[in-house]
Order: structure tokens, then sequence, then C-alpha cells
């Protein structure tokens, strides 16, 4: 199942999703944002002052993907065991 869904997030599936959510979405009710992006289109979308605090970036991309099923090295290395 994990197998599945990691193959589902990266794959055709989400693509797909995406495309459907992209072609579904009243005009302007859409805000496709990454977290680069900072708090700008959040709050623009929002109608929100940005807050004074920068945007945190806590963790890079790598960083995550190794705490997460989505690094497969991470999880061959489970496999080995640390012993």
């Amino acid at each position: 199942m994990q197998e599945r869904l990691r193959d589902d997030l990266r794959g055709p599936t989400y693509e797909a999703h995406s495309a459907r959510v992209r072609a579904e979405a009243p005009p302007g009710r859409l805000v496709e944002w990454h977290p680069g992006d900072g708090w700008g289109p959040l709050c623009a979308a929002l109608g929100l002052a940005g807050p004074s605090e920068p945007f945190q970036h806590l963790n890079s991309a790598s960083e995550l993907q190794a705490m997460t099923v989505l690094d497969p090295a991470a999880k061959s290395a489970e496999g080995r065991g640390s012993s």
C-alpha cells in the first residue's frame, strides 16, 4: 500500500488529479503555492496582510524526504538495521 501511495504521489495519478483541480476550480479561486513562494500568494488570496515574521524554512526538500517513505535510500537503510 505504501508503495502504491508513493507512486501515486509522484506519478500520473497525482498529475491527473492536479489537472482536474486546475480545470474545475472557479477562476480566481485556486492558489498554486509552493513553500518557496513565502507568505505573499497565500495572504493575497485570503485578503490578509502578511505576518511580520518571515516565512519559515525549517526543512530542506532532502531533509523532508529523508524523514518520509518518499526517500528510497532511507527505506533501504531501514532494512539493513543499525547493528
